[in-house]
């Protein structure tokens, strides 16, 4: 039954973050585009538009390149019994968490800003999503994805139960999952760009 759940899971959640990107890629090029022509022609509109994403793209870049940076370092190098791990994967989690919400905080901000260059016409696709319809379906993916990530570490976590080592199988698949998630947003986002 679990397994089922995970498959379903996984699948609503790959299905929901296709959509986005088909309608996110559209809005990023518009923007890209926006930010390529020359300052004296944009009008305050743009301006104003331009430094906002600007601010996100740093917020979202500096929780991005901090929580890269802590991976590479390694979590818990000096614990050695359960209870040390426990203890580390639980700080660990903490500061994860923060940059994990930092990050999808500043491409949730990203979504919701409504780009001046861009017009209402359709396009080959159809009709651009506005940027309260984007972030709708951002956040619609968002919690699709948090269900995906409690159920698998609970998963996780039930496959090693009674033994004493299944809270740090739980710790470790959170860490694992937000990180690889950001990698995800990131491929799919491009925010660093």
């Amino acid at each position: 039954m679990r397994s089922a759940l995970s498959i379903t899971l996984i699948t609503c959640t790959l299905l929901c973050t296709v959509q986005c990107v088909a309608s996110h890629g559209a809005r990023a090029a518009r923007g890209a585009a926006a930010a390529k022509s020359p300052a004296r022609t944009r009008t305050k509109e743009q301006q104003d538009f331009l430094a906002k994403l600007d601010l996100f793209k740093k917020q979202g870049q500096a929780a991005f390149s901090d929580e890269k940076a802590r991976e590479k370092r390694g979590g818990c190098p000096h614990a050695f019994s359960t209870f040390e791990m426990v203890t580390c994967l639980g700080h660990e989690i903490e500061k994860t968490t923060a940059n994990y919400k930092a990050y999808v905080g500043a491409l949730h901000s990203v979504e919701g800003l409504k780009n001046p260059a861009e017009s209402d016409e359709k396009g080959p696709g159809g009709q651009a999503l506005s940027a309260e319809e984007g972030v709708t379906e951002f956040d619609g993916v968002e919690a699709a994805w948090q269900t995906y990530h409690k159920a698998q570490c609970t998963a996780a976590y039930d496959a090693y139960r009674p033994g004493t080592i299944a809270p740090v199988v739980e710790l470790t698949c959170h860490l694992q999952l937000m990180r690889d998630h950001m990698r995800e947003l990131e491929n799919i986002y491009q925010l660093m760009n």
